[in-house]
């Protein structure tokens, strides 16, 4: 049998990947899986799906590690940055929260890591 290619599937998994990408600059935002579905222009089933297939991660597991990645980055470049600062620029509501997520990925706390990153440079 022929498979017939869906159009609106490429375009919708398009979607959701250049907005994967765009998420990157917007970390900040008080994204909901709502939000960055309607960003993305696609239906929630629809954005989950795609988000899924391409990261392999739900999309606010995305979002999350997305912005640890960003936090481990301005831990170690911006020395003078507080950690609750380094939360707030990474779209973290909470410094505590982020603490609390940092150290149940990282294994240690923001400080320690920064710290850790310091002398081994």
């Amino acid at each position: 049998d022929e498979v017939e290619l869906n159009e609106q599937l490429t375009d919708s998994s398009r979607s959701v990947q250049l907005f994967l990408k765009e998420l990157d600059n917007n970390l900040t935002e008080a994204w909901t899986i709502e939000k960055m579905a309607q960003s993305a222009g696609v239906g929630l089933t629809r954005f989950t799906h795609h988000c899924k297939q391409i990261t392999n991660l739900t999309p606010m597991r995305y979002l999350m590690m997305q912005r640890l990645k960003l936090s481990k980055d301005i831990l170690i470049n911006n020395e003078q940055m507080s950690v609750s600062e380094v939360a707030f620029a990474c779209g973290f509501s909470t410094s505590q929260y982020f603490s609390t997520v940092f150290k149940k990925h990282e294994k240690c706390t923001p400080l320690e890591y920064r710290l850790k990153h310091l002398v081994a440079n």
